[in-house]
């Protein structure tokens, strides 16, 4: 057996340099703790984090979610339950995942219009990426939370598009799942940024991650990107649900987007220790913020119709 072998955190884990863990406990109906957010030590392995955190909460109801499906396996050796509830992107970084004329041409398009920058962390560049996300298409809509981090911070690689003007066009942020595997956070645009920007900036972080040495890059999860046979199952209900869902919560668009630089796609799960009821699983929503986006867009729709 090689001991040496770890598991792949969940895509809302990541690495960083500190020596403690810190970890988001957010409470969800009926004494469950949705644990999220989590910062891992380099050193520590992913199966002693479970191993140590499941058996120190011996009375507590957990849920972890973005879980591969090795993480879900080793789990269920905790007694844990599963729902498959969508796909993450993973790009190899030793092969071409630019050979689609289309894309060649969209990243040309782009590289017109300015130049790609690693920005090192600061106060001042984190407030900048929260200003820019309010000129992003999502600026006016509800915030996701604990999904992904939404700041800038000092264990994040910032890469931004600058025109030749100096203004913002596009940034992406990268944090460590290992040493040689990165996960993006965010993905932002301009709201009037040029045709081939994110594409860009997409190829010129793959090819610095590349000359860098890393072995792997994932672009983030998609939720609902998957087919679920129908069934009387609350699995089956959230995807459902979550497809009815696509006017506020745009899967399609991202999984197409990531989609044209030929990713592996892997399944990721939510993990769970306890039955989780209907109830539970519309707290969940709630606290994730897709509820009161949901809500925003119906009332933008209505509010602001034409006539």
């Amino acid at each position: 057996m090689d001991t040496s072998k770890d598991y792949i955190i969940p895509s809302n884990f990541c690495r960083y340099s500190e020596n403690k863990i810190k970890a988001t406990i957010v409470p969800i109906f009926k004494k469950i703790d949705w644990i999220t957010e989590v910062r891992l030590p380099f050193h520590l392995k992913t199966k002693d984090f479970f191993d140590e955190y499941i058996k120190s909460h011996p009375a507590r109801h957990l849920i972890f979610d973005g879980c591969t499906t090795e993480i879900k396996n080793l789990l269920i050796t905790y007694g844990f339950n599963s729902f498959l509830v969508g796909r993450e992107a993973i790009l190899n970084l030793r092969e071409n995942h630019f050979k689609k004329k289309s894309l060649k041409e969209l990243i040309k398009r782009g590289q017109r219009h300015g130049s790609i920058k690693e920005l090192e962390y600061s106060d001042s560049k984190k407030s900048l990426v929260n200003e820019f996300r309010l000129r992003s298409p999502i600026g006016k809509s509800p915030n996701l939370q604990h999904l992904f981090c939404t700041t800038f911070e000092k264990f994040i690689r910032l890469f931004v598009f600058i025109d030749k003007d100096g203004q913002w066009l596009g940034l992406i942020t990268l944090s460590h799942k290992t040493e040689n595997f990165m996960q993006t956070e965010l993905i932002l645009r301009d709201a009037k940024n040029p045709v081939g920007v994110m594409e860009a900036l997409i190829f010129e972080i793959f090819y610095t991650l590349k000359n860098e040495g890393k072995e792997f890059w994932s672009l983030g999860a998609v939720p609902y990107a998957i087919k679920i046979p129908f069934s009387f199952s609350k699995q089956w209900m959230i995807n459902f649900i979550g497809k009815r869902l696509r006017f506020a919560y745009n899967y399609k668009g991202l999984f197409n987007f990531k989609n044209k630089f030929m990713p592996a796609w892997i399944d990721y799960y939510i993990c769970f220790n306890n039955k989780l009821t209907y109830l539970q699983l519309y707290d969940l929503m709630r606290k994730t913020n897709l509820l009161a986006l949901v809500l925003n867009k119906i009332y933008s729709k209505f509010w602001f119709r034409d006539g």
